[in-house]
């Protein structure tokens, strides 16, 4: 587990890709109102990935109810 001095969290999930599980608990929190940067602690992730995450699943779901 490594923590990046511009982060300040342990992130140990680091460049490997989101599972379905995260994903179900990233919007979980999210919609609890939970902020990225607890998120990120909680998953192991950057604040700028859990934030890039949120911006996927978001244009992800819009997109889908456009179809």
């Amino acid at each position: 587990m490594s923590k990046r001095a511009y982060t300040k969290v342990n992130v140990f999930n680091s460049y490997k890709s989101w599972t379905m599980r995260e994903d179900g608990r990233i919007r979980e929190m999210y919609l609890q109102g939970v902020k990225a940067t607890e998120i990120g602690r909680i998953l192991g992730r950057s604040t700028a990935s859990v934030n890039g995450r949120l911006y996927k699943l978001r244009n992800y779901h819009f997109h889908q109810k456009q179809k």
